[in-house]
């Protein structure tokens, strides 16, 4: 049941939520970058698309983009978040994901 339930969080994103409901429009940086980690050995061509696109959302500053809109998303030319927006361990998850990408690519 663990790889179908990774599948579909990352299919979703976590967009599908009681939580959000509807007012998150996009993909959460540190939520999708936390759910590649768990399907990576199963559709790693789709993860590399996505990691791609998360890459997108770090900001000059050094943080990330809370929401990335995967249709309205510009790379460069996106408003940078106001400060209290960040959140302190979005990048960071970076850190886990590219080296779990890149040994899975290897073998």
């Amino acid at each position: 049941m663990n790889p179908y339930n990774n599948l579909i969080t990352f299919a979703w994103s976590r967009a599908a939520s009681l939580i959000y409901s509807g007012e998150r429009d996009g993909l959460g940086y540190r939520d999708t970058v936390q759910d590649m980690l768990g399907i990576l050995h199963s559709i790693p061509e789709e993860v590399c698309k996505r990691l791609e696109l998360m890459i997108t959302g770090q900001t000059s500053t050094g943080g990330a983009m809370p929401v990335v809109k995967q249709f309205a998303h510009h790379p460069g030319k996106e408003k940078l978040p106001q400060e209290k927006e960040y959140r302190s361990d979005d990048c960071m998850w970076l850190f886990n994901t590219i080296p779990a990408y890149v040994r899975k690519r290897e073998t």
